[in-house]
C-alpha cells in the first residue's frame, strides 16, 4: 500500500499546531522580537501539503483506466472542488473583518479602503496587493495564491515533457520569490506557493521511493526517533526564531526551516516510522478545524488591536481561546448543512 493512500493522524496534530502558532503570530509577535515571531513561515508547511496530495491524486489518475470515472481529471476542477468549501470560511472571515475594521474609522477614506479590500478578496485578487492595502481578511492570500497556482502546477504534472516544465516552474516560483528579496511582497505569495508545490511533489517522490525500503526494526527505530526530532525541531525552530522574513539578510534562516519541513514530512508521509502509524481520530478533528482556525482569526486579531489591546498577553490568549471556539462552532454548523444537503435529494427519491 502507498503511504499516500494512508491516513496519518499525527499530521492533522501538526496542521492544528501550525494554525494556532500562525494565529499567535498574528495576534502578538508580528514585527515584535516575541517567540514565534517567524510564525508566519508555517504557511509553507501547507502549502507543501497541498502539493504532496495534488501530485499523488493525479499520480494515481494516471495508473487508472481510462473509463474509471474521477470528478477531478483537470487542474480546474480539482482547484474548485479543493477551495470551495473553504471558500465559505473565507466570506465569513471578511464579512467579520470588514465589521471589526469598522470600529474606529475615522474618515471616509478608511471605510473607501475596507469596501477595496472586501472586493479584492471575496474575488481572491490578494496576490496583486501588499497586504496592508488588504487587511479585511489578509489570509485570503492563502486561497488566492493557489487558485492561480494549482491549476498550473496540475499542468505540469499532467504533460508529457513533465521535468523540463517542473524546472521552469521551479525558476518561476524563484523569481516571483526575488519580489520580496527586493523589498516588496508583490506576488511574494504566488512563488511561495509555487516554490512548496514543486516541494510537495518532491515529496512524494521520495517518500514513495523510502517506503519501497525494507527496514529492518533497528533501522525503523532509528528512522522514528529522526522523525521525532524533526518534529521537535520544527516548531522549536519556530519559537527561537524570532523574526524568519523573506529578505536576503534572514534568507538563511528561511530556507533552514523549509528544509526541515521537506525532510519532516518525506519521512512521515513514508509510512516507515511509529509516527506514520498512530491513528487516533481526535487528530482527525484537530486537522479538519486547523484551516477554520487559520481562515477566521484574522477579524479578531483586528478587533484586539482596535481595542487598543494588541500586546497584551492575556487578552491575546483571551481572543485566541474565543477563535478557537468559534472555528469549532463554525465548524459543527457547516458540517451539519452539509450533511442535511446531501441527505435531501436520497430522500426524495425514495
Amino acid at each position: 500500500m502507498e503511504a499516500s493512500k494512508k491516513r496519518v493522524s499525527i499530521l492533522g496534530l501538526m496542521k492544528f499546531l501550525c494554525s494556532i502558532i500562525i494565529m499567535h503570530y498574528h495576534f502578538y509577535a508580528t514585527g515584535t522580537n516575541h517567540h514565534f515571531g517567524s510564525g508566519s513561515i508555517l504557511v509553507e508547511f501547507f502549502f507543501m501539503i497541498t502539493g504532496y496530495f495534488t501530485y499523488s491524486h493525479f499520480c494515481k489518475i494516471k495508473r487508472m483506466p481510462k473509463s474509471y470515472d474521477v470528478k477531478a481529471k483537470n487542474g480546474i476542477i480539482y482547484t474548485f472542488l479543493k477551495l470551495k468549501n473553504l471558500y465559505l470560511y473565507i466570506v465569513i472571515g471578511i464579512i467579520l473583518g470588514a465589521g471589526a475594521s469598522m470600529i474606529g474609522a475615522k474618515s471616509i477614506s478608511d471605510i473607501f479602503v475596507s469596501i477595496r479590500s472586501v472586493l479584492a478578496e471575496l474575488f481572491l485578487l490578494t496576490p496583486l496587493f501588499d497586504y496592508q492595502q488588504t487587511a479585511v481578511n489578509g489570509v485570503t492570500w492563502f486561497l488566492a495564491s493557489l487558485a492561480i497556482m494549482l491549476p498550473l502546477f496540475v499542468m505540469v504534472i499532467q504533460a508529457k515533457a513533465r521535468n523540463v516544465l517542473m524546472i521552469a516552474f521551479t525558476i518561476l516560483s524563484l523569481a516571483l520569490l526575488s519580489f520580496r528579496l527586493n523589498g516588496t511582497s508583490f506576488f511574494c505569495g504566488i512563488g511561495r506557493c509555487a516554490m512548496c508545490l514543486m516541494f510537495g511533489a518532491l515529496i512524494y517522490e521520495l517518500a514513495r521511493k523510502l517506503e519501497a525500503c525494507k527496514l529492518s526494526k533497528s533501522k525503523t527505530v532509528i528512522l522514528s526517533i529522526v522523525e521525532l526530532l524533526l518534529i521537535v525541531g520544527q516548531f522549536a525552530a519556530i519559537f527561537f526564531s524570532k523574526s524568519t522574513s523573506l529578505s536576503a539578510d534572514k534568507m538563511v534562516n528561511y530556507v533552514s526551516i523549509v528544509l526541515i519541513f521537506f525532510l519532516n514530512l518525506t519521512i512521515l508521509l513514508s509510512g516507515k516510522t511509529f509516527f506514520s502509524n498512530i491513528h487516533i481520530r481526535f487528530f482527525d478533528y484537530l486537522e479538519k478545524i486547523s484551516m477554520v482556525i487559520y481562515l477566521l482569526h484574522v477579524p479578531f486579531v483586528i478587533t484586539l488591536n482596535r481595542l487598543g489591546l494588541r500586546g497584551h498577553l492575556k487578552a491575546t490568549l483571551l481572543f485566541e481561546a474565543i477563535v478557537i471556539v468559534c472555528s469549532m462552532l463554525l465548524f459543527a454548523i457547516v458540517s451539519a448543512l452539509q450533511k442535511n444537503a446531501k441527505n435531501k435529494p436520497s430522500k426524495s427519491r425514495r
